[in-house]
């Protein structure tokens, strides 16, 4: 059973990659600085640059009440679902780093594939499944459920961050299809065994969870959710990614609206459905364009950019890698680099936040 879940990550279709690899020497420095690494995907994104500091700054160590090895367990399960090979891989090479054996790993596989004894790890995978579809969204008795197994409230807000992230950076690696080929292949060649305590020790705090956390900002938008996460170094992350993203110069406020709105109300929640309001409101759009454009994801009044990413925003919400892949080239082929790369970036971080939404805000 092991081996068809691994097997069946293997077989997912990936189109060659959307983006060139484009190397920036100061933001990898960082990622050693912070990590120990540099992430497989940075060079990817680079042409925007808030993004590619999001593959060092925002991540599942974060979560800095959640056992380490859950956190795991949840990128793992959300990865699955998304059928994102290159994050899959990527937590089962840092299963590996950590000194799991690969018997050991393909075990855990085996229990996340429907085997699972304990009730607490159960209940978070199921959690973790029904938070990263677009329908339904988990709320007040999905939290119930796992309190009932012994989570209290700042480990509950921590599996739903954990969820929401990886939500977040299947999309970013998905989406433009940066290959996932080495990180499948790294743990079974013959050199692992020799640097693997090197790669563990250079990571040993980032895999400890001792991570820097970004300066206190007050968020732009999104202030109820991140005041769930106030104190804590989630708060801090979430608040700079969402801010970033919203100043960032690359597409217009516009553009990045209507990504939001069509993301927040394709999937329902009133919290991320009024925040995307205020995002359209700020940056001008009428509300009967507003009103025409997330119905009909199209509007005479918006220019061809916008309308362009409005079909492709709602095509985030629910996607198999191959599909997605074949409508990016196409929206690609339209857009500078930059453009395509933040668009993707503005996607994932909408898809994370309107389902972190009425997990730790809406249900309460």
């Amino acid at each position: 059973m092991a081996m068809r879940m691994n097997g069946g990550m293997l077989d997912v279709e990936w189109a060659p990659c959307l983006l060139e690899r484009q190397r920036d020497w100061e933001i990898e420095a960082f990622a050693r600085r912070e990590m120990g690494i540099v992430p497989r995907d940075l060079p990817y994104l680079t042409p925007c640059p808030w993004l590619a500091r999001s593959s060092v700054t925002f991540h599942q160590r974060l979560a800095g009440r959640l056992d380490p090895r859950l956190a795991d367990v949840i990128a793992l399960v959300v990865s699955h679902e998304n059928s994102c090979r290159f994050c899959y891989a990527t937590v089962r090479a840092l299963l590996r780093i950590q000194g799991m054996s690969e018997t050991r790993v393909q075990e855990l596989e085996a229990r996340l594939d429907g085997g699972e004894d304990d009730p607490r790890t159960a209940a978070v995978m199921a959690f973790a499944r029904q938070m990263a579809r677009s329908a339904p969204l988990v709320d007040a008795p999905d939290r119930e459920r796992l309190e009932q197994v012994g989570f209290g409230p700042d480990e509950y807000r921590e599996i739903a961050f954990v969820v929401a992230y990886k939500v977040f950076g299947n999309r970013v690696t998905t989406i433009p299809a940066i290959p996932p080929y080495e990180l499948e292949r790294g743990p079974s060649t013959w050199w692992f065994a020799f640097v693997r305590p090197l790669l563990a020790r250079a990571m040993g705090a980032f895999l400890r969870g001792s991570v820097t956390a970004p300066p206190r900002v007050e968020p732009l938008h999104f202030a109820r959710l991140v005041a769930v996460y106030e104190g804590s170094r989630i708060g801090s992350a979430l608040a700079r990614l969402i801010n970033d993203a919203w100043i960032s110069p690359i597409l217009g406020r516009r553009a990045k609206a209507l990504i939001f709105g069509v993301i927040a109300h394709g999937l329902g929640s009133p919290l991320a459905r009024a925040e995307a309001d205020a995002m359209l409101a700020e940056a001008g759009v009428a509300s009967e364009t507003a009103d025409r454009a997330l119905e009909h994801l199209s509007a005479p009044a918006l220019g061809d950019t916008e309308n362009l990413l409005l079909g492709f925003a709602r095509d985030t919400l629910w996607y198999r890698p191959a599909g997605i892949q074949r409508r990016a080239r196409a929206v690609r082929d339209r857009l500078t680099r930059p453009e395509f790369v933040e668009a993707v970036g503005v996607c994932a971080l909408a898809n994370a936040v309107c389902r972190l939404c009425p997990a730790v805000v809406d249900a309460r």
